[in-house]
């Protein structure tokens, strides 16, 4: 499943043009032919002193065609641009950022490049030609006659290809969608990594197109496919998720469609292998395990660490294995190395986590619903991550984030089984307000045990968000949920992202809950996006800039929906902290006015009371401001309603009940 699109277009009449040599017939060209049967398409014999034998084949990033450079009498290959390609467009960076990449490295593991040529505008690198095709290829060709690659044949491919990529990491060169496709074979059957037109170059950047990924999804580590900055760790991933295929002769992620895909990648463990194949040795075994490490920094660090784990040493024996023909097969002595006494431990500990989730499984139920949210359990819910980039879909991370934020806090109130951290605190532990925390600081810093984390994105008309479990001690995903909505209809996605919320954190929604979580939504359900864009926005109350954001997001809800009590109560909290950094009377003014109506339309939410609480606080009506804060806490009890509750009591000379609300708040 490729996140990169094309049209489907690839062959017109401009490269027809510069490929007709001058003095030249058409002639058919014949297509190597891939499992079905294409139509012919007339190519003209040659361009420049290139004379094309035969198409090779078409993507997203161009058509390639086999030809004889006449000048050197060797076999190349062409790989044109698409032509509707426009000069200045992302492709056509891609398309010259490979051959930037591929000119930095001379590796006999890595396919080599000789030129990049333009003729009349049409851009063309001549490729080194590589007759055995991809390994996705002998894969499938091994599976359609009901075989497997031998261990022999696995390790090989395997030791060449990390040596590839060592190369290029060496170079500073981050592949960014390494897989069995791009994995191409010599006419002796060694490999050659191809397809260098993502790769992230040290001091190079490279245009990603708003809203979409660069790679294949089924192949990317879990940090490229939530849009999260990559190194060399990244292709160690994809390297192992390209291994595990060579094994098993499928992939260790599949789903229906890319948001699952994008669920199971961040999260899902890989099958075992021994699922798929009892000849498997367990050293390499540990290197495809340890390669598909969610977390980067339990990965191999580099791909010379994981090389140690395939290549033999030279003092070592050599060890046997046997294949499913039964026949004794040498293995390389590399993949047994010190760890060979870990394999065991690690073996004793399978056994006791599949005696484990035996129990689990056959165990009533009831033992085990609430083992998330026991006593003392402290969750903090992360920013979830702008996978597109763009600042309103920040806004709505941000807005979503706090959404999620308030909702579990209303769970806390109405179920009484985990405590929730106030996204101030956690905005306030961050170092740079422009960056994440992580699940390790969470559980530093706020005390976290349990942590949610994920991602929001936008594709073509819909908003995804992945979110999951993380249990900080031992860093361990618990689990993963996705959810999605049509960007007109946002307002669809609160219901059941907070359903699949409560679902990974075991608590049981009571009818009462789910009345409290369906309150205040609007009713033109477009009005949604807007006020989750200024909750967002309202997050950086501290710069004035983020505040006129926040006006106009909550302005752009109410010309939609005039009655929507929440967009009132953003708009009276969003004039309330203009004013205190402007000191605008009139600001102040408006404040109110936006939380009176707030009041007037729903005074059965909590926000519309705490905006009024501050409203009030500000200009020292502290006891109608406690009054209000008090209504607030009352329908959804969270840490900054207790501690301005806590202020109010402060300015009111009111030290004990003062004192009695910040123990509360913490």
């Amino acid at each position: 499943m490729r996140a990169r699109r094309s049209s489907g277009r690839f062959l017109k009449p401009k490269i027809d043009k510069v490929l007709r040599a001058p003095g030249a017939n058409a002639r058919p060209v014949p297509e190597r032919r891939t499992g079905s049967v294409p139509s012919p398409i007339a190519v003209p014999m040659g361009v420049l002193h290139y004379q094309v034998q035969e198409k090779l084949g078409q993507g997203g990033m161009g058509v390639v065609y086999r030809a004889v450079d006449q000048k050197l009498n060797r076999i190349v290959a062409l790989k044109f641009l698409p032509p509707q390609i426009e000069p200045s467009s992302v492709e056509l960076q891609r398309f010259l950022h490979e051959a930037n990449a591929l000119s930095v490295l001379n590796h006999r593991h890595i396919a080599t490049i000789y030129g990049v040529e333009d003729v009349d505008g049409q851009h063309f690198l001549v490729l080194e030609y590589l007759p055995g095709g991809t390994l996705k290829r002998k894969l499938q060709l091994a599976n359609g006659s009901g075989h497997v690659l031998s261990i022999d044949e696995i390790l090989k491919y395997a030791q060449q290809t990390a040596e590839g990529l060592a190369h290029a990491h060496s170079k500073g060169i981050v592949h960014r969608d390494v897989k069995t496709s791009n994995l191409m074979l010599t006419e002796e059957g060694d490999v050659k990594i191809t397809d260098f037109g993502v790769a992230q170059l040290k001091g190079m950047g490279l245009a990603t197109t708003p809203g979409g990924l660069v790679g294949t999804i089924a192949y990317m580590s879990p940090e490229q496919a939530l849009g999260i900055e990559v190194d060399s760790r990244s292709d160690v991933f994809s390297f192992g998720v390209s291994l595990f295929e060579l094994i098993t002769g499928r992939l260790p992620f599949e789903a229906p469609n890319e948001a699952a895909l994008i669920t199971r990648v961040a999260s899902a463990r890989a099958p075992e292998l021994r699922i798929f194949r009892s000849d498997v040795p367990p050293a390499l075994k540990m290197v495809v395990e340890k390669a598909l490490q969610k977390r980067v920094e339990k990965r191999y660090q580099t791909m010379d660490e994981l090389l140690i784990d395939l290549r033999a040493p030279a003092d070592r024996s050599p060890m046997l294995t046997r294949t499913r023909a039964g026949t004794s097969v040498r293995l390389p002595r590399g993949i047994f190395t010190r760890r060979t006494f870990r394999v065991a431990a690690a073996s004793i500990l399978m056994l006791a986590a599949a005696l484990a989730a035996a129990l689990y499984f056959s165990l009533p139920q009831r033992l085990f619903d609430r083992h998330l949210t026991r006593a003392g359990q402290r969750l903090v819910v992360l920013r979830l991550r702008n996978v597109t980039g763009d600042q309103p879909n920040g806004a709505l991370c941000d807005g979503l984030t706090e959404l999620l934020t308030n909702k579990l806090s209303q769970l806390e109130q109405l179920q009484g089984s985990l405590s929730v951290v106030a996204q101030s605190e956690v905005f306030k532990a961050k170092k740079d307000p422009r960056e994440n925390i992580t699940s390790a600081e969470a559980r530093n810093t706020l005390g976290a045990t349990l942590v949610l984390e994920g991602a929001v994105q936008r594709i073509q008309d819909r908003v995804i968000v992945t979110v999951s479990l993380v249990e900080t001690e031992k860093q361990t995903i618990l689990a993963a949920r996705d959810v999605g909505a049509p960007i007109e209809k946002l307002s669809e996605l609160e219901g059941p992202l907070l359903e699949k919320a409560a679902e990974m954190l075991k608590v049981q929604l009571r009818p009462e809950a789910r009345r409290a979580l369906a309150a205040g939504l609007p009713a033109d359900p477009g009005a949604y996006e807007f006020y989750l864009q200024g909750r967002g926005y309202l997050q950086r109350y501290d710069r004035v800039d983020t505040l006129d954001y926040a006006l106009e997001e909550f302005q752009q809800a109410l010309t939609l929906d005039p009655g929507y009590a929440l967009a009132h109560a953003g708009m009276a909290e969003a004039y309330l902290r203009k004013y205190k950094g402007t000191k605008e009377p009139e600001l102040i003014d408006l404040a109110r006015s936006s939380g009176q109506r707030a009041i007037q339309l729903n005074d059965g939410l909590a926000p519309v009371h705490y905006a009024m609480g501050l409203i009030h606080a500000s200009g020292g009506e502290y006891e109608r401001a406690i009054d209000r804060f008090k209504k607030s806490i009352q329908i959804l009890p969270t840490p900054d309603a207790h501690r301005e509750l806590a202020n109010a009591y402060v300015s009111s000379n009111k030290p004990k009940e003062a004192e009695a609300t910040y123990r509360a708040t913490i």
